[in-house]
């Protein structure tokens, strides 16, 4: 695995300024469960929070604590596409976190259409790899079974749409290294101010925060 020779409080790749998101359980809890976890780190504050979510979110005191803490804010519906689409608008990028629901047979409807709406400024819905192969992106770095990276198909719909998407597909204990690498390029690269993540919720993962939290940690500061 590569930048191994890090000084102290040196990153190891391009550092978003602020990580968002819808505030689900699962994939969405990502990104306040990194921040916390580098209190007391060379990296903390270095991270801001923040997201949209819908209205009534704050009703539970679960919800509103998280609201507080990380500054999400309510959107005027209670709706998860007005939610979803007041984050792409606010965002740079998006790392979507992706398994298939064992009950569905199909990956998450909520992150493939925020995954659309990101890429082409559509906010729809095609079941499985389908969406992959029904709009054809471009690949830009690896297309193994857990990560792939599209770029923009330079379309721009209402002011949506234009925007790179990285998908961790199917993470697993035992290939850390390839998304490690390829999400340090796609930051790299693609140098998202405000990255946005999404992806399956809690029910479907048990372990997705968990998880995901350990990637980021190895990508953006090689920590375990």
């Amino acid at each position: 695995m590569e930048s191994k020779n890090l000084k102290i409080g040196e990153p190891a790749c391009f550092i978003p300024e602020r990580i968002v998101s819808g505030g689900a359980h699962g994939a969405d809890l990502i990104p306040f469960k990194l921040v916390e976890s580098l209190e007391g780190s060379p990296y903390d504050g270095l991270i801001k929070t923040g997201g949209f979510v819908p209205k009534g979110y704050s009703d539970k005191d679960d919800q509103r604590e998280l609201a507080e803490k990380y500054g999400l804010v309510e959107v005027e519906r209670d709706s998860y596409p007005d939610r979803d689409m007041a984050n792409e608008k606010f965002s740079d990028g998006l790392i979507a976190f992706i398994k298939p629901s064992s009950r569905e047979k199909k990956y998450g409807k909520g992150s493939m259409q925020t995954a659309s709406l990101f890429l082409y400024g559509i906010y729809r819905f095609l079941p499985d790899k389908s969406f992959l192969e029904a709009s054809p992106p471009f690949p830009v770095y690896g297309t193994d079974i857990c990560c792939t990276e599209y770029g923009p198909k330079k379309r721009n719909i209402d002011s949506y749409g234009n925007k790179p998407v990285f998908f961790v597909w199917n993470l697993q204990d035992d290939n850390w290294s390839t998304p490690v690498s390829s999400i340090r390029n796609f930051l790299n690269t693609n140098k998202p101010k405000t990255l946005m993540i999404s992806g399956s919720t809690s029910e479907v993962e048990t372990n997705i925060t968990e998880n995901g939290v350990k990637l980021l940690r190895m990508a953006l500061f090689n920590l375990e």
